[in-house]
């Protein structure tokens, strides 16, 4: 993992990135996702082996390891909440899992709220600006969305224990609008109810969950959209497409968008 500062540099210059050397005895593991945490000066990794990895910023030296589940299946995807408190992992089981950040930590064995939000690949988790929402896109063509208060009421299964019961939780919105893999999700601002989301078949759609089925599809991609991010002065431009009422069929009203 190579990790490149934000200042710019004088034209001419170049820079050496930062490297973190992910192995497992003498072999590398490939990182799947990685985040940075700005209180500790740290990075989070989520890897093939199933561990999620702190990383000091200053040494380049894993100093601490957990293993989420006991099957150690690839870690897919991770997202820290915006004041740092939540981390949410997500494998290729459709396992999530929660850890409270200054638990984890504190405490090298630490086990996170553990539960099956799909029966199969999650590709991205999303929380919420405020974290009261957690969003796992799928490779089905799903998107579901839980509420962070009925996950954190779950049971905690130990990572490494006997008990290998999985725990589920019922998402409050579950849709679909993809025929391929919906890849990532994104809130537009600091609002709870729009989400953005992208997919394999070149589909950049917008869903309101205010009324669930609502939603724009934006075509303006001629190759699998993969990623997404939605900058705030831009936000309020794609909600009002929806106008007063709800667009028809479960794809929505097309709309033709060049900024999307």
């Amino acid at each position: 993992m190579g990790v490149l500062g934000s200042s710019p540099l004088p034209s001419g210059r170049t820079f050496q990135p930062t490297k973190f050397e992910n192995k497992q005895g003498s072999t590398m593991v490939p990182i799947h996702d990685a985040i940075y945490y700005p209180p500790d000066d740290l990075f989070f990794t989520a890897d093939a082996k199933g561990r999620l990895r702190v990383w000091d910023h200053a040494t380049r030296r894993c100093c601490k390891e957990f293993i989420p589940h006991h099957s150690k299946r690839n870690l897919q995807c991770l997202e820290l909440s915006s004041d740092y408190d939540i981390l949410v992992l997500a494998n290729f089981d459709g396992m999530v899992f929660v850890y409270d950040v200054k638990k984890m930590l504190a405490h090298s064995g630490i086990a996170p709220i553990s539960f099956r939000a799909n029966s199969t690949y999650i590709t991205r988790v999303r929380l919420s600006p405020l974290s009261n929402l957690l969003v796992c896109t799928t490779k089905q063509g799903a998107v579901k969305v839980f509420r962070m208060q009925d996950i954190k009421a779950s049971r905690t299964i130990p990572a490494e224990g006997a008990d290998k019961r999985e725990e589920s939780v019922t998402p409050v919105w579950d849709f679909g609008s993809h025929p391929g893999w919906i890849w990532d999700a994104a809130f537009v601002g600091d609002s709870e109810d729009f989400i953005f989301t992208c997919s394999s078949n070149r589909q950049v759609m917008l869903w309101t969950l205010k009324n669930l089925g609502e939603s724009a599809e934006y075509k303006c991609h001629d190759k699998p959209v993969v990623c997404l991010a939605v900058k705030e002065r831009c936000a309020g431009r794609p909600v009002n497409q929806f106008g007063g009422g709800r667009n028809a069929g479960t794809h929505g009203s097309r709309v033709d968008a060049t900024d999307a």
